[in-house]
């Protein structure tokens, strides 16, 4: 045996070869984008979830409010500058402290997949009541009011009552993804997006808790369902968001 033969041996006993190394340094990349996309999902899930017990939280709430004041939801007063979550009597069934401005809601019950934003802005754009096809009331006073008559609301465990959202008033057109979210994403109003917009934060869905206070995920096709011409299903859009029948 030659001597250079042998010192080959020795040096492929004690390494690599280039080809070995090649391949040993692709399976740690691999491996380590497999651990962080399983992290990255892994943090999103749990998001979803805390997102989901704030909904039910919040939903939990307006229905103790329903109870004492003649079965109604509030949903906004004084035009467009008094929306739900500025209620006194809601924010005490949720315990919000006395010292928070009438403005913001604690982080806790806020979606953590929101975008940071002034303490001011968070309330306003982060969950949405869904007020599709409930009439104003007019006040002496000029101004308006909306209120939801939780007696008039007929298949509550499928109609959405609160949603992931870029505004605080919801309406059926805004879970339209292709002229909202996909365009705008978590851009609000004031930010020179749509208002009325649904948030698919949560690896494109939304979660929604419906009038009964059930609480699910939904995916864009199934928040705003179309026919099989691609159209708007509009049966099926005001079975989902219509919050009263059409016949009342």
């Amino acid at each position: 045996m030659s001597g250079s033969t042998e010192r080959r041996r020795v040096a492929h006993a004690k390494g690599f070869t280039l080809t070995e190394a090649v391949v040993v340094v692709a399976l740690i990349v691999l491996v380590g984008v497999t651990g962080l996309a399983m992290a990255q999902q892994t943090g999103q899930s749990a998001q979803s979830i805390q997102c989901q017990a704030n909904l039910s939280r919040l939903s939990d709430a307006m229905h103790l409010y329903a109870d004492t004041e003649n079965d109604k939801f509030f949903h906004r007063d004084n035009g467009f500058y008094g929306p739900w979550f500025t209620n006194t009597k809601l924010r005490g069934l949720l315990g919000v402290e006395e010292t928070l401005h009438v403005e913001q809601l604690p982080a806790d019950l806020l979606c953590p997949s929101r975008p940071q934003r002034t303490a001011e802005e968070d309330a306003w754009f982060v969950y949405g009541q869904n007020a599709s096809d409930v009439p104003e009331i007019r006040m002496p006073d000029g101004t308006a009011t909306v209120v939801i008559e939780r007696n008039r609301v007929t298949q509550p465990s499928q109609r959405v009552h609160l949603v992931d959202a870029t505004d605080w008033n919801v309406m059926y057109y805004g879970a339209e993804s292709g002229q909202f979210w996909d365009q705008h994403g978590d851009k609000c109003g004031r930010q020179g997006a749509p208002w009325n917009g649904v948030a698919y934060r949560h690896d494109q869905t939304a979660n929604v808790a419906h009038f009964d206070g059930s609480v699910r995920v939904y995916t864009k096709d199934e928040l705003y369902p179309r026919n099989q011409q691609g159209l708007s299903d509009q049966t099926a859009l005001q079975d989902l968001w219509w919050v009263y029948p059409l016949d009342q």
